[in-house]
């Protein structure tokens, strides 16, 4: 990744060492503009260096707390002020590993949360030695309990054997399905798109999402943030998603953008309202850039809306 912000900075140095000879050519001292590509070679590794150690740094920092607070007029009453942490993108394996994750769980267990709600690429690849990784995931603790969905990692790493891990683990993972929570309201799990290309079927949304979900408050958890209008027609409240890392490392951001419209943050569609996290981990390099680990603290209220983080930005 260093070698790629090298390559980006030379080439700026590059134009702007083009730009100072056509603009200034004539007035400025032949000798120093004979030193120019040093100057902009140096500066430009130094540069990459930099953003290389600080996106290190970043990957490995302390995940940041996002707070949201929505209203919504369908929560039942007894579930007002429910306090719901949503955590995405672990890719638990070679590079987050147990030490990580238990700093991670510990950090989530201080929220003191109602519900851990995981959606998707927990794991990262089919590695020996998962079981031992995803073992603090055991110590997470949540009064309505622990669920997550499947991302488009579980398949890679195989789908069978990543249910088993987090079974394991004390997650109960919800693929195409959903469940009662405390006769309140109903939680969904749908697999990641990808399934289609691992030998998995997707079901049609009616056959997971039934006419319960209009009677009853409903969240979903889905990976990838698509489809969004359509689940809230099917009667989903609110929608959590993850995958986009949002872009993880600049200026990959941009072409993220193009592929997700809603890459990043919370959005509102008619009653229904997703959030898509940048997650927690990271996928490739150890590095994240403008976009720093966070951990989503979702509060339901009956009275506002609003959004704050803190944390590293």
């Amino acid at each position: 990744m260093g070698l790629i912000y090298l390559l980006i900075f030379l080439s700026l140095g590059q134009l702007t060492q083009w730009s100072v000879a056509r603009l200034f050519g004539k007035i400025v001292n032949p000798k120093v503009l004979a030193r120019t590509p040093n100057i902009f070679f140096l500066g430009s590794v130094i540069i990459a260096l930099f953003m290389a150690g600080w996106g290190m740094v970043q990957a490995l920092s302390a995940p940041g707390i996002t707070r949201i607070e929505i209203n919504h007029s369908r929560l039942p009453l007894a579930l007002d002020g429910i306090n719901i942490i949503q955590v995405s993108d672990f890719h638990a394996g070679a590079i987050v590993g147990a030490s990580r994750m238990k700093e991670i769980v510990s950090q989530i267990n201080s929220l003191d949360p109602d519900l851990v709600l995981i959606t998707g690429d927990i794991v990262d690849m089919n590695e020996s030695g998962m079981t031992g990784v995803l073992a603090p995931l055991k110590g997470l603790r949540s009064r309505l309990g622990v669920f997550a969905s499947a991302g488009n990692h579980e398949f890679i790493a195989g789908i069978d054997r990543s249910s088993d891990l987090l079974k394991k683990s004390g997650v109960r993972f919800l693929r195409n399905e959903g469940v009662v929570i405390d006769d309140g309201f109903l939680l969904y799990g749908i697999d990641d798109s990808s399934a289609a290309r691992f030998g998995g079927e997707m079901p049609e949304l009616q056959k997971i999402i039934g006419a319960e979900a209009r009677d009853k408050f409903s969240i979903l958890m889905y990976h990838r943030p698509w489809g969004f209008e359509e689940f809230s027609k099917q009667g989903i409240d609110i929608m959590l998603s993850g995958h986009t890392h949002r872009g993880q490392i600049w200026p990959f951001r941009y072409l993220i953008d193009i592929m997700f419209p809603r890459s990043y943050g919370l959005f509102r569609y008619r009653n229904s309202y997703l959030f898509v996290s940048r997650g927690v981990g990271t996928w490739g390099p150890p590095m994240r850039v403008g976009s720093p680990p966070e951990i989503v603290q979702l509060t339901l209220y009956a009275s506002r809306s609003s959004i704050e983080e803190s944390g590293p930005d």
